[in-house]
């Protein structure tokens, strides 16, 4: 804990998100569920931190570590970017806002919508250069219509997977 006339107090939810992801890795439980805990309590503002690190990717770890802990009340709701405080230009963290709702649709079962969150991404944004995050998403994109049962789908999308790959 930082004392409160430190410049760097506000930075404190970062080095906590730092500590989570790092406790989460090595598997110490115990520590990771306290930093979880204090980052997800606080997650309103987190996103503004993008330039020191990647928080974003908080969003992710947040749904397998409370998958794996058996905590999905605290996934139970698609995020709202009208109550989180994040910076409109940052792209990455768009981004992984779109694919956190899609993931959350996933578990909670609504496939439909949790497709239609991954194709909103796909169209609403550039991937050109990219190619990692777009692999991820029409990845996502495959299995989740492979789950739903539409096959030419994922053969089409699988296509241009290819297709990418190859160029």
């Amino acid at each position: 804990d930082l004392p409160l006339t430190l410049p760097h107090k506000k930075w404190e939810i970062v080095l906590d998100y730092l500590c989570f992801e790092y406790y989460y890795s090595i598997g110490s439980n115990k520590a990771a569920t306290q930093y979880f805990d204090k980052v997800n309590n606080n997650s309103s503002n987190l996103l503004l931190f993008n330039h020191i690190g990647i928080v974003s990717k908080f969003l992710t770890t947040k749904i397998s570590f409370c998958y794996e802990f058996n905590k999905l009340d605290l996934i139970s709701d698609t995020l709202n970017t009208d109550k989180m405080l994040l910076d409109v230009n940052d792209i990455h963290t768009q981004i992984s806002i779109k694919v956190y709702n899609a993931l959350v649709c996933f578990y909670q079962k609504k496939y439909k919508i949790a497709i239609n969150y991954l194709n909103e991404t796909l169209n609403e944004f550039v991937f050109k250069d990219y190619f990692h995050e777009f692999l991820n998403i029409k990845l996502s994109l495959v299995y989740f219509y492979i789950v739903v049962g539409e096959f030419e789908k994922a053969q089409a999308s699988m296509k241009i997977i290819t297709r990418r790959i190859r160029m």
